[in-house]
């Protein structure tokens, strides 16, 4: 049961409420329902290894809860609705954590490299399908009969750009843009492990969400983690192979682009003018913000505002928020606890995926870097504490973190 629980929480993650447009409910995303139910099955069957590794995770969160605790009495906060709510988004992220902290260990249990990339994989394919549909849906409100007021409920914020809808299924531009750029890198990965055309279109399509999403940041994402990939690429052929492969598919997005009518180069011009100037658009309106609440902040630096405090959840700095937030004694606290954690996963050695191929390891690394350059560089300019992205980044490093032992398999066989 839970191995079903742990594929659907994967595949629907990427869809955010693609598959729940129900305005009552907000921003919640489908996948924290079977990720609740993942958690209640696997805290009732926890095993031994596990436990002092959940019992730091409780600590964690204890100390998180407390904190919002803190901050909802000492500033005497009134939240406007349950988004708002410290203790409502303090249970959404203890069911992140705990949920993804156990499917770190689910693909920790794969039993080869080759099981491992396919229970990774399923998450690749939820990001096809909300893609797909999402993009028929925007064509359908862009071109077509659908009213934009319907699209809106298959999206958490509509939002345009530079003149244009911005593509977002399921979730808000930023968000969307920087989903696409981590696909696309993964399915360059993929591409380069299997071979094939099917990867190069899906970095193809996704190239295209992330100009219909004109996102910045996704970019910058997209830059560094195609660097990654090329460069820690297991062979001069595979990086060979990846550099054709991104040859072919970003003159094909620019020409697809361009049939839709997107001003390509125009909105790239316009993003790096409002970038250029501080004054202008969302980077000046974060910095105002940033400066806002540190001005605050030196007021009472120890404890801070209180974990997802209502005065600071949209300063769009992830680090920022967490410091101002927890206080500066809670922040330390909460990387000691986080250090406690990684020492107890490393104190049990005998586990690790076996490695099929001399090449796979590589390849895992190469994902958890690129995930992990994700969700620090779209953490310094947004809010992602409780996206997607950010737990599957956790989920990776949870799992398979121990050196792979040649010799393991055939010790267990004998």
């Amino acid at each position: 049961m839970l191995s079903k629980l742990a594929k659907i929480t994967l595949f629907l993650a990427p869809s955010g409420i693609f598959f729940l447009p129900i305005p009552a409910l907000g921003s919640f995303r489908t996948f924290y329902i079977p990720l609740l139910f993942l958690n209640l099955i696997a805290i009732a069957n926890l095993w031994r290894r596990q436990l002092a590794e959940v019992a730091v995770l409780v600590f964690l969160f204890g100390l998180f809860w407390f904190s919002a605790a803190y901050g909802y009495i000492a500033f005497d906060l009134v939240p406007q609705s349950p988004t708002e709510n410290p203790f409502v988004r303090w249970v959404v992220i203890a069911n992140l954590g705990f949920g993804f902290y156990f499917l770190g260990c689910w693909l920790d249990g794969a039993e080869n490299s080759v099981v491992w990339f396919k229970r990774v994989d399923i998450t690749y394919y939820g990001f096809i399908v909300v893609f797909s549909l999402g993009f028929l849906l925007y064509l359908s409100v862009v071109f077509g009969p659908v009213p934009a007021s319907f699209y809106k409920h298959f999206v958490t914020v509509e939002q345009s750009a530079f003149g244009y809808l911005r593509l977002s299924p399921g979730t808000y531009p930023n968000e969307f843009g920087t989903l696409c750029s981590f696909f696309a890198i993964y399915a360059l990965i993929k591409n380069s492990r299997e071979g094939g055309l099917v990867p190069v279109t899906i970095a193809l399509l996704s190239l295209i969400g992330i100009a219909l999403a004109s996102t910045r940041s996704a970019y910058v994402t997209l830059i560094c983690g195609t660097l990654i990939v090329i460069v820690g690429m297991p062979s001069l052929k595979r990086q060979t192979q990846a550099i054709v492969a991104i040859m072919i598919a970003v003159p094909l997005g620019l020409l697809l682009l361009n049939a839709l009518s997107f001003n390509t180069i125009g909105v790239i011009q316009g993003g790096y003018s409002a970038a250029m100037d501080p004054s202008r658009g969302s980077l000046g309106t974060r910095l105002t913000a940033w400066a806002t609440a540190y001005g605050e902040f030196v007021n009472f630096p120890f404890w801070g505002f209180g974990f997802e405090s209502s005065n600071i959840i949209f300063l769009h700095n992830l680090f920022l928020q967490e410091i101002f937030g927890l206080g500066l004694l809670g922040s330390a606290l909460a990387i000691l606890l986080s250090i406690v954690f990684w020492m107890t996963r490393k104190w049990d050695a005998s586990i690790g995926v076996i490695c099929v191929q001399s090449e796979d390891r590589r390849y895992m690394m190469l994902i958890r870097l690129v995930a992990l350059e994700h969700t620090v560089l779209f953490g310094l300019n947004n809010h992602n504490q409780s996206h997607f992205l950010t737990w599957l980044t956790f989920a990776l490093f949870v799992s398979n973190i121990f050196n792979f032992d040649p010799n393991r398999q055939a010790r267990e066989s004998g």
